[in-house]
């Protein structure tokens, strides 16, 4: 709907609505329903997807990549900026329910990464908090088990909801199918289409919607009629009841997911379920042949073959919009996620045999799945000091920023941008890459550019997101931790010690809504409180120089077999920052590779000056990652 309200000005970035306008969006969905005496009895969101739907999440991915390679060639120059007003999206959201054609210029994008977890922040602190669940498995089979005992209306936008014994009461309506109809004025009657599934199995004299489903799959290639005749037909087939198990609602009861599950987003319950599994069942696993592993019920056996058989979770990173031509914008954020990923398998006393996270996300040109080891694996030994490194490490450098950006009396939710910002950079000096140049950081810290949108401001933004996501990620882990641990946990007294300074720290991090994810957000925040860019520049990426030579000399200090020496690795910050601090063409900045291109020249001469002459990988031996 936010999308279908905007005027055509508008490129398809700036167009894309702010969590905080989804939030919003939500909420007055719902809140117009109610005031239509429509009672809203559940809200379920999925918490874990079954092992079968692997294939169709990575092809989702995929789909979601190509689209994006696609509309980066097609727009390689980037896009023009139309800055008039803040509030992009001005239609008023009584007229929600209003459904238009949404522009073929916003229909090129994937969608906003975040959508899913914004929904929940803003229920979550609403009057629909109550109501409100993440549940240990898909929403489909809770919300067919509610409308089944309740005589419920299901509002989806999941055809698979039609397959669903949902009692003789139980009837289903499509989001699209819901309007406002204003014909007695003032009032105005809220209509729906539904479809009750007793009364067209009953009228086309078929069991079940659910046995005319599974004769479509068995039959996909003949007409309607044809599959209504078999559908007719009484059977009782090894296929038809595999694929009734599909839709049982016969759901198992999960009380730890009680305990978190109100504390996590979707992708990390998913994980969290995963290690509560393997914690759980891996005595009663290991001691069953595989053949019977995988004859169990669907969940045990969904759990045991991803996690318990193989011993790797896994989690699927949302997607970003980033230049797909470059690295993925997760890469600058994986230590904080590593961090995360270790507390949420502490906090689920999970095995020390579990090798780890694999991580679905993009790797180059092709959606990959990549392995991330767990320190607190080896607890309380070598994995608790490998986390308490990390951790200090990243504790360390975001009070510091933090304390940093405080000194300018910037808003809390901008102060965190800024520090995700500074990582960023951060992060491209010590994996040896060059980092934005000072006009790229000038117009992310601005959110104000002059004509054009380039790719390189497109994938800053999307790296400031994933470390602030990443963070947040930190955040759940830790009330996990609390609220699954306790005060319990090592003997050791400084990882206690680093977990409550974290959690201290990261307790007044933004939810999606308040956080200035896009470049319009961060513009109108800079605006309201007048803040001098340059200065500002200063702050965040001026100190780096010093700290990060000092950073690096002390970490080269600790490692063992030394690739270069102290000296050598100032030389090697010092020249990331000069090469940073050079003037930039403004025209190259309208031509991302052109820019590129120059830069990496004199970086070659500045290297040579300098007398470094080193491979791309000899730096990744000092990266505290």
């Amino acid at each position: 709907m936010l999308l279908s309200k905007l005027p055509a000005l508008y490129n398809a970035f700036d167009a894309i609505p702010t969590y905080e306008e989804i939030g919003v969006g939500v909420l007055t969905f719902l809140e117009q329903l109610r005031a239509h005496n429509v009672y809203v009895t559940k809200i379920y969101f999925d918490g874990y997807l079954p092992e079968e739907k692997r294939p169709q999440r990575i092809e989702r991915l995929g789909k979601s990549h190509q689209l994006l390679k696609i509309f980066r060639a097609c727009h390689n120059n980037g896009f023009n900026v139309q800055d008039k007003g803040f509030n992009q999206h001005q239609s008023p959201l009584s007229q929600i329910f209003n459904y238009q054609t949404i522009g073929a210029r916003h229909r090129c994008l994937p969608s906003a990464p975040f959508i899913v977890p914004a929904a929940l922040d803003a229920l979550r602190s609403s009057d629909f908090a109550s109501v409100t669940e993440l549940v240990p498995g898909e929403a489909d089979a809770y919300c067919a088990r509610k409308a089944r005992e309740v005589g419920a209306i299901i509002l989806t936008s999941d055809s698979d909801l039609l397959v669903y014994d949902i009692g003789p009461k139980g009837r289903v309506t499509l989001f699209e199918h819901v309007h406002l109809s204003s014909n007695k004025k003032p009032c105005t009657t809220l209509e729906a289409r539904t479809l009750q599934h007793s009364k067209v199995a009953e009228r086309m004299r078929i069991p079940s919607l659910q046995r005319l489903a599974f004769e479509v799959k068995q039959h996909f290639n003949v007409g309607l009629c044809e599959v209504t005749r078999c559908a007719r037909e009484p059977k009782d087939t090894v296929a038809l009841q595999k694929f009734s198990q599909n839709y049982d609602l016969d759901l198992n009861n999960n009380p730890a997911h009680d305990m978190f599950g109100h504390l996590l987003d979707s992708r990390l319950s998913e994980l969290a379920l995963q290690l509560q599994a393997f914690a759980t069942e891996t005595s009663s696993v290991q001691s069953m042949p595989i053949s019977s592993v995988q004859s169990a019920s669907s969940k045990t056996a969904d759990f045991s073959s991803t996690v318990l058989l193989s011993r790797w979770a896994t989690i699927y990173l949302p997607f970003l919009i980033d230049d797909p031509s470059r690295f993925s914008a997760w890469a600058c954020s994986s230590s904080t996620r590593q961090i995360a990923y270790s507390l949420l398998f502490y906090s689920m006393s999970s095995s020390p045999n579990l090798n780890g996270i694999i991580e679905y996300t993009r790797k180059g040109l092709r959606m990959v799945g990549e392995e991330v080891p767990i320190p607190l694996t080896a607890l309380p030994d070598t994995g608790s000091q490998s986390f308490i490194f990390q951790a200090r490490h990243l504790l360390s450098r975001t009070q510091q920023d933090l304390a940093a950006v405080s000194v300018s009396q910037v808003r809390e939710q901008l102060a965190w941008y800024y520090v995700a910002l500074k990582e960023v950079y951060a992060w491209y000096i010590r994996s040896n890459k060059n980092p934005p140049c000072r006009e790229i950081l000038l117009r992310a810290i601005t959110g104000s550019v002059s004509e054009v949108l380039s790719w390189e401001d497109i994938h800053l933004g999307a790296q400031v997101q994933a470390v602030l996501y990443a963070l947040r990620m930190l955040k759940q882990s830790m009330l996990c931790v609390r609220f699954c641990r306790g005060c319990a946990g090592p003997e050791r007294d400084d990882f206690k010690q680093v977990v409550r300074s974290l959690e201290s720290l990261l307790r007044n991090l933004p939810d999606l809504k308040d956080m200035p994810l896009s470049r319009m957000a961060v513009q109108r925040l800079v605006v309201d409180m007048k803040i001098d860019a340059g200065k500002m520049h200063d702050i965040v990426i001026g100190r780096l120089g010093k700290e990060e030579i000092a950073e690096l000399e002390k970490e080269s200090k600790g490692l063992k077999g030394k690739v270069c020496g102290a000296n050598d690795v100032a030389k090697i910050a010092a020249l990331a920052l000069a090469t940073y601090g050079r003037p930039t063409n403004s025209k190259a900045s309208k031509r991302t590779k052109k820019h590129q291109g120059d830069q990496g020249k004199r970086r070659k001469i500045d290297e040579q000056k300098a007398g470094i002459g080193m491979a791309s990988n000899r730096f990744s031996h000092l990266d505290v990652y």
